[in-house]
């Protein structure tokens, strides 16, 4: 729905007037479950969008709140590209090609900006995945896990990175989930 609201906007405003609340305050509640779609398909536009209705930046949007930037560093991250930290950074420099530039232009500073939210979110990711991708995203937070300087909770590593059984994984899952 967000993604019509360019070609469409009539859809935007038709389910704004369902939930009683203005465009703009729709795209700022639904930001960090569309930001990371918008991202990967690198629609700028809709994410200006949400940019103007929160008055910021893009770059704003994209790092704060530190969820955002959590959802869409998983989401980057976890997909099937030879090199994923190449393609994380042209994607996120797609968006905002300020991403390329100052002090956090490397994966590794953006990733040690939230790694225990990135590494929860990859892990919420792993939970609706066969089986086989679930092994992957495992590997996949065993790798950043070094770069938190150990800010990971404990019960993470030991159930993603030292190999522990399925049924582990999945306990992992649902403790995620719950608040």
């Amino acid at each position: 729905m967000i993604k019509d609201i360019i070609n469409k906007p009539q859809k935007a405003q038709l389910l704004a007037d369902l939930t009683e609340q203005s465009v703009r305050q729709l795209l700022v509640l639904t930001q960090a479950d569309t930001l990371p779609h918008l991202v990967l398909t690198k629609r700028r536009d809709i994410i200006e969008k949400i940019a103007q209705a929160r008055r910021a930046s893009v770059g704003e949007v994209l790092t704060q709140p530190k969820r955002n930037l959590a959802r869409i560093l998983a989401l980057l991250l976890c997909q099937p590209v030879t090199d994923v930290e190449s393609n994380t950074m042209d994607t996120l420099a797609a968006i905002e090609p300020a991403i390329r530039e100052g002090a956090n232009n490397r994966l590794e500073a953006l990733i040690a900006a939230d790694i225990t939210g990135i590494a929860i979110e990859i892990l919420l990711l792993a939970a609706d995945q066969d089986e086989s991708k679930k092994k992957l995203v495992r590997l996949l937070v065993a790798l950043i896990v070094p770069l938190a300087d150990f800010s990971v909770p404990t019960w993470i590593w030991d159930s993603c990175y030292a190999g522990r059984d399925e049924a582990r994984a999945a306990q992992v899952n649902i403790k995620i989930q719950k608040p």
